[in-house]
This record gives structure tokens, C-alpha cells and sequence, in this order.
């Protein structure tokens, strides 16, 4: 037991020429006492300055070191070498302190003077009011603190203990006790102090010194023993490593644990408990390598153990472009998708999944597993996976990306699923992006370009293990099938990511794909024997026909089947793949009605969402090709909302007579109505869509999303028949009641070219049509017209800030308008539009919706790309040197060319949209109708140079296409720009 007496507060020491009060005690070590003083200002005597003042006072088990009641340190005749040697310890740590002091000012505390007084030594030190390690470790404090406190503190340590050995010398006494603790939060740092064990390697080497603190848990093994020619660098990084598992643990290191050398166990460390399998895996890295009984294997000096606590800081936060980040990010998407959808519970259930089996060229016939093992292994290559819809090649990527292991090993490869359903033209990098976007990357990553050198950089060398080279990254690409459009882009993306070596890629595609040269794996369909046997297990027969039999071996048909029957809870009888998806709606529909009370309102919201809702939602899907926002989705759920209160549904829907209220009861908004419907019934209840990880939705399988498609597309004919035929008799009526109305309201709206009758749109539907367009018009050509003015701008040298800042204020507006309402109400019309007849009014053409579509949603399309070149300019003014020397007048021109392509684009929608229908009115016999044609000219006026560009008359359509390639040809070249990718990414001022 340590009976050493200390100071109590308020005790004076008398120094020469500085006088010293003890405010309080601070800690014992085996040397010295520690007390927190103060000595009064010279010039300010009520001001005091506070100082560490370390008394010399070594313990000694015997008590043979002791105060008297004068308060002088004593000691026996037999204690006198012990006492020497630390007073010679004292002494020396004084002289290192200085020696320190002169050339880490920085990290080092100052050392003010030493004193000899009742009988001993004291040292008075700088003090920045911090507090001991030890102490807040007493306070139990640590199992609240986070994991980064921990890591920044071992990190401060670090740099203090770098000053140490980068000055030769060893400190050789790391423990709680010595690190202080300096100020709070992030602007804490870290204090070593005690330095009588401090020596130079060359005294340890030479053997003049001998005394080292030994305290148990922090000391190295090699300086226990007395091993002097293993003592060094790596002995200090033992004490610090030990100093890390206490802050984890609380816990220091015992004598059991110390002798055997072993990495201990961190699995209840408070601080680890909700932390990523790779940072389990970083921290057992760095307590093994730190505990190391071989000193060779140890840290050989800081910058290494610091590498690695970066490392871990990084994985901790979730931070940079690492095959750790790759891991838990393609670990952590996959199982958030299949928790987070019912719709893919049975990828993690063994007996829901069919065997995956696929044939080569040869007929040689692999397992799943086995695939990806030759893909995987040291000489293999990335492969191609066929099969026809339904084959299970998404099941096979997905429960492929399931089953890795949960545990982190830096020589296994990370596998990440990526869907290319939704992918566009225009961004050759587009995998990569995909990949990035889960990320989060560290400061000096400042733009998406950097991000994907790294991400380039990282993946071009494999992993090194005895097995030889592994790729680090596995992507499994699912979908070739569902790209549509020009996939050059796409398919050279492809090619180049296979030839690193750090990659290998699963792709899946409905058929062969020439340009690539990956080993082919055909998904083999279910043999009957294998059908036979599911069904059976389930207590299903198997169909008599042998044509059904043909089509319950593809696992989705099967999987449906099952279910049709199971839901049904009877044996069925089929006779088509239509057949059989119209029973498996039907039984979906029966199975969550049977949930219900019989009385319940409820089972006409379940069949509204899956009969009505979950079709419009896949027309909508399949026509813009991806997955969608709930942002994108509102607008479809608000026209069926507003349908649904229209008495007319009746006719469409006659069996919902009476249970219309049912429908949306309980939602005073179309807003309220899409959670239940969207979110509440097709998602997580029915399990119809899917989320991703990015909040968007898709139907749950490409062969259900052609299906309701086409069940939209009967239920859609059917409604326009009934809006057809009622305004029919309408107008018949009008035209019973008087010829003259017949003659010149009625047969003009029916006759259409070459002699046919069409029947117009209603008007003022049709001049709600117009509006959005020609407003989308107006908003484009007002954001091409501000930017030619910034621009111009931008080249005269004479334009003022002033006229600048209001060009660029203007150019944030056009961007910035809101177009969000505009857009859904547009897209609403199109329904009633196209209900009421089938021509506009005054062109006596149809409407073609996906070009009217496209048009109106210019604006938004624009903002990003139009925000991103605003910026380029912003910076470019600012930093002119950098504009120079990047050769800012090609930028220029690159994006003129840009403007002009995108206004020549604007100018074909408009041929294509408005100008038929304004040219119309014009030559209307109806004076109204030309009123409304010199507003809308009126207006235009407003875009002279849009006006400029845009051709009057009516083009033929697929003329859209080659304006179409121009801009996109311009829009690469722009992005392409140096200065583009230089100041693109950055915000604007």
C-alpha cells in the first residue's frame, strides 16, 4: 500500500523568488507526487498563475522513503541507493523536458524551473489546466465516450510521442497516469509528462541506465524481463497500444494477458457496440500488431501505427474509397433492400430459393457457388449469365450479394449489387457513380472526378494473399436486358472496368452479348423432376398439360403458381402465362381480403391499390424506364384520386358501386392517400414494389411490370371508350335540338383529314395542354437567353461587378423556378385529355404524350447541368489565373455550342407541340381563337433569341432525334472541359 503523505491545499512552498501555493493534489506515480499551485503575478499580485508542481518522492514498499512532520522527504540508510537512483531519474527527466522543450515547443509543456526544498526536489511546469487520463478513467466515464474520442486521443499521443523519438529518445513509461488531457471537445489535446524513465536508445543499448517504471498492463514485455537489446521504438508503441484497450474497455491489460501475448477480447467494448464488422476488424488489427510479443512484428515506429489509426478513424466514420468502404457499403445495402422489402424476404430463406444451376458452351454444368469461385479465383475472369425472363438471374445476384460473409477479411473480395434498370445516356460513368454513391469521402476528395481516380486507382491492383492475386471488388451487374437506347457508353464502361485487375464483374442478360468476351454461364431451366418435387413438398399437384409443365420450369412461373394456389388455398386449373398471372393477381387480392372483417372498407382500398393504383404506377415506370421517387409518383396517384371521386368511375369500375368513399376514406388529400396506397399497401404490406436504397420504387419484377402495363392499357381503353361515348351523345343532343349547332359546332370537330372523323379534345382541357407547354417554352428560352448575357459578360472586360452579380442573380432565378407543380398538373390533363377525344382543337392533331411529356419537363432537366456551368463561370471570374491557364476561352465556346444545341432541341419540341396549334388558331374562322393566337405571340416575344432559333412550321417528328444526338454530342464535349471538371462540382458564390 502507498502511504506517502501529500500536501494539503493551501500548503506554501517557499522557492526562491517564487513563492508557490498547492490548490490541489493531481496524482502519485512511482517517482513523484503531482499537485496542481499557482505563484502570484509580479506586476498583479491578485492575479496567480497556475503550474504543475511535481515533488520528489519515490515510493518504497518498506516505507523506508517518508515526511516527517516538518514536511521534509526522509529516508533510511538502507533506501539511499533507491532514492538515488530517482533523484538521478528526476534529474535527467528535467534535462530531456529542456532538451524537448527547445525543439518541439509545440507539443512539449514549458518547464519553468526545479528547486531543492525540505530535503527533496520539485520541478515547477506549465499547466494548461488539463486533467489525467487516469483520473477520467476512474470516473467510469469512458463507456459513454464514442469511438472517435478514443481514436483522437491515441492520435494526439502519438504526434507528443513522435517529438520523443524523432529527439532520440524513449519514453518508456506510457500510461494513463502520464497523458494529460487538455482542454474539451475537438479542441483537446494531448500532454506526455513524467519523463524519469525517459532515455536515449544508445544508453538502453549500452546498458548505463536502469531504471524503467514498470507498471503493470503498460509496460513491454522486453523491458520486464530486462531484455535490453529488444528495447526500442516498438516498446513504446506496446504502451500506447495498452493505453488504447483501456479506453475501449475500461479495462487495462492483465498479468495473464500481458504473458501470453494474445489479442484480448474488445467484443463488450461500450464503444464498439453498434460499430461495422470492418472496424471490429481494424481494431483487432491494431491490438494485435501493438501486443505483439515478437518485437519484430510489432509497430517498428509512429507513422505506422498511426496509418492504421486513420484507417480506423476513416472506417469509423464511414469515410474514403477503401475495399473496407466497398465491403460494408455493398454488405450494408444488400441487407437493408431485403429487410426493407417483402418483396424480397425470400432471398435469405435457403427453401425459397429453386437450385441455381448453369451450363457453358461445353454443356459443362456449375453450380451457383462454383461460378462465382472461378470468378473469383486467382486465374479467373469476369462471366456473363444468361437466361430468359423469369430464369432467376436477379435471384442469383441478389442472394449471391446476401450470402458473403458477415465478417470483414481484407483478403476476401467485396461484392456489391447493382441494378442497371433506370440507366440513361449520357454518363459514361455510370457504374462507377453507382458504386461512389454509397460512399462518403474524406476532405480532400473535392469533386465526383477525384472520386472516381481513386475509386479507379484503388481497384487496378488485386489482392495479394497465398492463393495469389484476388480481385478486390465483385460487381454483380443485373439487368443488361432492361437498357434501352444507344448502350455504347454503357458496354465500353463495362469492357474497361473488366480489364482491371482489381475487378471482376457478373453480369446477367436476357440474351448473348457479342462484344463481350467473359465466360457464358446459360441458366438451365428447373427439370421437371425438380418441379415435380417442389410442388409436392407443398402439397400442389402438378398440371396435366404438358405446355404448363414447360412453364412452370422457369422459377418465377413456378413461384407464382405456388403462390396463386397457396393464396387460393384450393387446387387450380391453368391453361396460358396470362392465365396463370390473372389467377395470381386474383388469389394476391383474396389472400389480403380474407385478413379483413367482412364488413371492412379496408378490402376496397386493397383492391383499388392492386387493381387500379399498381397498374397506372407501372405505365408510369415503364415509360420513363426506371425506378421512381415518391416526388416522381405523386402526380400518377393524385389522377387516380381525383378519378376515383368521379362519379363516371362507376362505369369503369361498376363493382365498386357504393364503396367509392371506402376507397379514400380517411385521407383528406391525395398526399395522405398515396402513403396508404404506395407505401402502406403495395410496399410493405402486399409486397407488389420495391424500394432501393435510394428511396425509389420499382414493381417487384420486370415480367409483372409488362403485365400491368398491359392491364393498364385495357383498363385505360376502357375509360376513353366511356368518355367517348358520353360526349357522343352529347353532342348528338346538342345536334337534335337544332341543325345549326350540328353545323358548326359538331361536324367541324369531326371532320379530320382525308376525310376521316376525329373527335377533338375537350377545349379547355386542351388550352390547359397548351399552357404548360408553351410556358415550358418560355422558361427554357428565358434560362438559354440570361446565360448568352452572362457570357457576354463574362468577355467584356468593361462589364462591372455590379452588372455581374445581377446577371448571375438573373440566371439563378430562370434555374430556380419552381416547375414541380406545373409539370404533375400537366401530366394530369393527359388523362382527362385524352378521354375527351382524339385530336387538338385546332391543329386537328393527336397529341403525342411521350414528346409533350419530355417538353414539359425541360426546365427541371436543365437546372442541374445549367447550375453546374453557372458555377464554372462564378469561380472562373474569381480566379482568373486558373482560367487562363486551363484555356477558359475553349470553355466558352463549349458552351455556346452547348446553349445553342439545347435551344435548337427546345425550338424542335416547340415545332412539334405548339407551333401546329397556335398556327391553328391563326387561321381560325373563329375570332377568339386568333385573339388567343396574338397573346400567346405576345408572349413568345419575350424570348427574341430562342425566337431566333426556332424554326416556324411543322417538322416531322423523328427530326427531334438528330437534335437530340447534337446536344448530347455537345453536352459530352462540355463535360469533358478541364475547367468543367475542375470548378463544376464546386457551389457557386
Amino acid at each position: 500500500m502507498d502511504k506517502r503523505k501529500i500536501f494539503e491545499p493551501g500548503k506554501k512552498l517557499l522557492f526562491p523568488g517564487m513563492e508557490c501555493r498547492i490548490d490541489s493534489f493531481l496524482g502519485k506515480g512511482s517517482n513523484a507526487l503531482v499537485y496542481i499551485g499557482s505563484y502570484p503575478d509580479d506586476q498583479l499580485p491578485k492575479l496567480r498563475h497556475r503550474v504543475l508542481i511535481k515533488e520528489l518522492f519515490p515510493f518504497d514498499e518498506q516505507g523506508r522513503i517518508y515526511r516527517d512532520m516538518e514536511g521534509n522527504v526522509c529516508r533510511r540508510e538502507e533506501a539511499e541507493p533507491i532514492w538515488e537512483l530517482h533523484r538521478f531519474s528526476f534529474q535527467r527527466g528535467n534535462q530531456v523536458h529542456l532538451a524537448l522543450l527547445e525543439t518541439y515547443p509545440q507539443e512539449i509543456d514549458a518547464n519553468i524551473n526545479t528547486f531543492s526544498l525540505y530535503q527533496t526536489l520539485y520541478s515547477v511546469l506549465g499547466f494548461s489546466g488539463g486533467r489525467s487520463l487516469a483520473k477520467e478513467l476512474e470516473t467510469g466515464r469512458p463507456s459513454g465516450i464514442p469511438l472517435a474520442v478514443h481514436i483522437r486521443r491515441i492520435l494526439g499521443l502519438l504526434n507528443v510521442l513522435e517529438a520523443f523519438h524523432g529527439s532520440g529518445y524513449l519514453h518508456l513509461d506510457i500510461s494513463p497516469e502520464n497523458v494529460l488531457l487538455i482542454g474539451d471537445g475537438r479542441k483537446e489535446r494531448i500532454s506526455l509528462i513524467d519523463y524519469n524513465s525517459v532515455h536515449t536508445l544508445g544508453e538502453i543499448q549500452e546498458g548505463t541506465s536502469v531504471y524503467y517504471s514498470g507498471k503493470e498492463g503498460f509496460t513491454a514485455p522486453e523491458i520486464r524481463l530486462g531484455q535490453i537489446g529488444s528495447i526500442g521504438y516498438p516498446s513504446d508503441l506496446y504502451g500506447v497500444t495498452a493505453v488504447f484497450y483501456q479506453l475501449l474497455t475500461g479495462k487495462k491489460l492483465s498479468v495473464l494477458q500481458t504473458v501470453r501475448g494474445q489479442v484480448p477480447d474488445i467484443s463488450k467494448a461500450p464503444c464498439l457496440a453498434h460499430m461495422p464488422d470492418t472496424v471490429f476488424s481494424m481494431v483487432k488489427k491494431i491490438l494485435r500488431r501493438g501486443f505483439s510479443a515478437v518485437v519484430s512484428r510489432r509497430y517498428q515506429n509512429v507513422t505506422e501505427m498511426r496509418q492504421d489509426l486513420e484507417e480506423l478513424q476513416d472506417r469509423s466514420e464511414g469515410k474514403g474509397i477503401t475495399h473496407a468502404a466497398l465491403w460494408e457499403t455493398g454488405r450494408r445495402n444488400i441487407l437493408r433492400a431485403v429487410s426493407a422489402n417483402p418483396a424480397l424476404k425470400y432471398i435469405k430463406e435457403d427453401e425459397n430459393i429453386y437450385p441455381i444451376i448453369g451450363e457453358t458452351y461445353e454443356g459443362e454444368t456449375v453450380i451457383l457457388q462454383d461460378m462465382v469461385e472461378k470468378i473469383i479465383f486467382y486465374q479467373g475472369s469476369s462471366a456473363l449469365l444468361l437466361g430468359g425472363g423469369g430464369a432467376g438471374k436477379t435471384t442469383a445476384l441478389m442472394r449471391q450479394a446476401y450470402i458473403q460473409p458477415g465478417t470483414y477479411s481484407g483478403i476476401n473480395p467485396a461484392f456489391t449489387y447493382l441494378s442497371l434498370y433506370g440507366w440513361s445516356q449520357g454518363n459514361p460513368s455510370y457504374i462507377k457513380d453507382m458504386i461512389l454513391e454509397s460512399l462518403k469521402f474524406k476532405p480532400h476528395t473535392e469533386s465526383i472526378e477525384m472520386a472516381r481516380h481513386e475509386l479507379l486507382r484503388i481497384l487496378s491492383t488485386p489482392i495479394q494473399c497465398k492463393w495469389g492475386e484476388r480481385p478486390r471488388l465483385v460487381i454483380l451487374l443485373d439487368g443488361w436486358n432492361e437498357v434501352s437506347g444507344d448502350t455504347g457508353e454503357l458496354l465500353q464502361e463495362i469492357l474497361d472496368l473488366s480489364k482491371l485487375k482489381g475487378i471482376r464483374i457478373l453480369l446477367t442478360s436476357r440474351s448473348d452479348i457479342e462484344e463481350i468476351s467473359f465466360d457464358k454461364y446459360f441458366l438451365r431451366p428447373l427439370e421437371k423432376g425438380e418441379v415435380k418435387k417442389i410442388l409436392g413438398k407443398n402439397g400442389i399437384l402438378m398440371p396435366e398439360q404438358e405446355e404448363i409443365l414447360e412453364l412452370l420450369r422457369s422459377p418465377m412461373m413456378l413461384s407464382i403458381y405456388m403462390k396463386a394456389v397457396l393464396h387460393e388455398e384450393k387446387q387450380i386449373s391453368i391453361h396460358s402465362k396470362e392465365q396463370l398471372l390473372d389467377s395470381y393477381f386474383a388469389a394476391i387480392l383474396r389472400k389480403e381480403i380474407r385478413k379483413l372483417p367482412e364488413e371492412s372498407g379496408e378490402r376496397w382500398q386493397v383492391e383499388a391499390a392492386l387493381s387500379y393504383v399498381l397498374p397506372e404506377l407501372a405505365k408510369h415506370m415503364n415509360r420513363r424506364g426506371c425506378a421512381l421517387s415518391d416526388e416522381a409518383m405523386l402526380p400518377v396517384l393524385e389522377k387516380c384520386y381525383r378519378r376515383i371521386k368521379d362519379k363516371h368511375m362507376a362505369k369503369v369500375f361498376p363493382e365498386w358501386i357504393g364503396h367509392f368513399s371506402h376507397i379514400t376514406e380517411g385521407t383528406a388529400s391525395a398526399e395522405e392517400w398515396y402513403g396508404r396506397m404506395v407505401q402502406g399497401l403495395l410496399w410493405r404490406r402486399m409486397g407488389m414494389i420495391v424500394r432501393d436504397e435510394w428511396g425509389r420504387y420499382r414493381i417487384s419484377h420486370q415480367l409483372l411490370e409488362e403485365y400491368l402495363v398491359e392491364m393498364q392499357k385495357d383498363f385505360g381503353r376502357k375509360f376513353i371508350r366511356h368518355e367517348r361515348r358520353k360526349r357522343f351523345f352529347y353532342l348528338v343532343l346538342c345536334a337534335a335540338c337544332g341543325g345549326s349547332i350540328y353545323h358548326w359546332v359538331y361536324r367541324p370537330y369531326l371532320l379530320g383529314t382525308q376525310g376521316e372523323v376525329k373527335e377533338p379534345y375537350d377545349g379547355a382541357v386542351s388550352e390547359q395542354v397548351l399552357d404548360a407547354a408553351f410556358t415550358s417554352y418560355i422558361i427554357c428560352g428565358k434560362q438559354y437567353e440570361t446565360f448568352l448575357d452572362l457570357i457576354n459578360c463574362f468577355a467584356d472586360e468593361n462589364c462591372s461587378e455590379t452588372q455581374w452579380e445581377l446577371l448571375v442573380s438573373n440566371c439563378r432565378r430562370e434555374l430556380k423556378r419552381d416547375t414541380t407543380m406545373g409539370v404533375s398538373l400537366a401530366e394530369s390533363y393527359l388523362g382527362k385529355l385524352y378521354a375527351s377525344g382524339e385530336v387538338m382543337p385546332w391543329s386537328k392533331h393527336p397529341l403525342e404524350e411521350d414528346t409533350y411529356l419530355e417538353m414539359i419537363s425541360l426546365p427541371k432537366e436543365r437546372e442541374e447541368e445549367y447550375e453546374r456551368c453557372l458555377n464554372v463561370l462564378i469561380r472562373g471570374r474569381e480566379d482568373k489565373n486558373t482560367w487562363d491557364v486551363l484555356n477558359g476561352d475553349e470553355y466558352l465556346e463549349n458552351l455556346q455550342d452547348f446553349l445553342e444545341a439545347d435551344a435548337r432541341v427546345l425550338g424542335e419540341y416547340y415545332n412539334l407541340i405548339v407551333g401546329p396549334e397556335l398556327k391553328g388558331m391563326e387561321n381560325s374562322d373563329l375570332e377568339d381563337e386568333r385573339k388567343n393566337y396574338k397573346l400567346y405571340m405576345a408572349a413568345r416575344a419575350f424570348v427574341s433569341e430562342q425566337n431566333k432559333i426556332t424554326k416556324e412550321g411543322d417538322k416531322a417528328a423523328e427530326s427531334i432525334e438528330d437534335y437530340k444526338r447534337e446536344q448530347k454530342d455537345a453536352l459530352l464535349v462540355l463535360r469533358k472541359n478541364t475547367l468543367s471538371q475542375y470548378f463544376g462540382t464546386e457551389k457557386g458564390k
